[in-house]
């Protein structure tokens, strides 16, 4: 009895050094923290006005539009949607060139590998497929099974020379998974709620993964070990979609708590917010420009926000979609932003 009190006393203790702990490495950073980017960016050139327009108006889907891709050639956006289908189009002449249909609808995720020669699909079955790109006969036919969580597929990533699938689902987890095999390589827990989203850091040797979720947390994740190495918790409502900044050493994540935040991986701090009072609506997706200067947000008050990364400044709305913005991504070249709404449409703006 007594050594068991013992260790009750000893576990507390250890509680409150470990509290303590915590306290004083955030005492330290806010220390550390002597400027802001907006300060620190003041002597830079403002950025001046955007003329972004609508080059191409994709229409073909039945349903609310709920994930889009681009290939790394720039040239075909892949979007799935509510009504069941995965569309291939050929950005440049507005065509499709090939519809999968999927087994259920609401296909909320899906992404091609780095040569365009694969596709991965998830969503309501709670399973993520591959498809064979390369077989042009019967593409439907290449389906395969990969991952399968307890949950819904919310997003996917195909990493790491097309050798792995990155899974977020509804069951609270993201898992990694060997594409040829099968098999997890490793489930992350830590979230409380649904994991919206998830990116992979896009430099070498790329070990970093980002998630957001329902529980208004961005967790960041050591892909070589399956643990959480930090968590920001700055905002106020669901995260939507986190995105890599370009050098992959910041984070950015969209929220329904109507902002955008830059969080950075050295200093483990929120650098940024992007809000303004006059958008009152959530952020359902993002992603940066080539050189990370723009941060671009699609809201659900139908529009897409370009923000200046530096300066916190918004820079120009884009207007044109008739329903909220489910997905965005800036083509691998830089040149044209592809969005997807409940609209039941795909644009194409340059």
């Amino acid at each position: 009895m007594a050594a068991a009190i013992g260790n009750d006393r000893s576990s507390v203790e250890l509680r409150r050094e470990l509290e303590d702990l915590k306290k004083n490495l955030e005492l330290r950073r806010e220390k550390n923290q002597d400027t802001t980017l907006q300060d620190s960016s003041a002597a830079i050139i403002s950025f001046d006005q955007l003329s972004y327009k609508v080059r191409r108006n994709l229409k073909g889907h039945q349903g609310k539009i709920l994930c889009l891709d681009w290939a790394k050639n720039g040239q075909k956006i892949i979007s799935s949607s509510q009504d069941g289908e995965v569309i291939i189009w050929d950005a440049f002449s507005s065509q499709k060139d090939m519809v999968i249909p999927q087994s259920t609808p609401w296909t909320m995720a899906c992404s091609t590998d780095s040569l365009g020669s694969y596709l991965a699909c998830g969503g309501v079955d709670n399973k993520c497929s591959i498809y064979d790109l390369q077989d042009l006969e019967d593409v439907a036919a290449t389906k395969r099974t990969v991952a399968t969580h307890t949950s819904y597929i919310s997003d996917c990533k195909i990493i790491h020379s097309d050798c792995q699938l990155l899974t977020a689902s509804g069951d609270m987890t993201c898992a990694l998974w060997d594409i040829e095999s099968s098999q997890m390589i490793y489930t992350f827990h830590g979230h409380k709620a649904d994991v919206l989203s998830v990116d992979l850091c896009p430099t070498f040797p790329a070990n970093v993964i980002a998630s957001g979720s329902c529980d208004n947390i961005v967790k960041i994740w050591d892909l070589r070990q399956g643990e959480c190495t930090h968590s920001f918790k700055s905002h106020k409502a669901s995260v939507n979609s986190v995105r890599f900044f370009p050098t992959g050493n910041v984070i950015g994540s969209a929220s329904d708590d109507c902002t955008c935040r830059l969080f950075d991986l050295r200093a483990m701090q929120e650098i940024s917010v992007y809000k303004r009072d006059s958008i009152i609506f959530g952020a359902s997706s993002l992603d940066f420009t080539k050189s990370g200067r723009l941060l671009i947000a699609g809201y659900h008050d139908f529009n897409i926000h370009v923000w200046d990364t530096l300066k916190m400044e918004r820079i120009t709305t884009l207007y044109g979609h008739e329903s909220r913005i489910s997905c965005l991504k800036v083509s691998p070249d830089g040149f044209a932003l592809g969005s997807g709404s409940w609209d039941q449409t795909v644009k194409v703006w340059a």
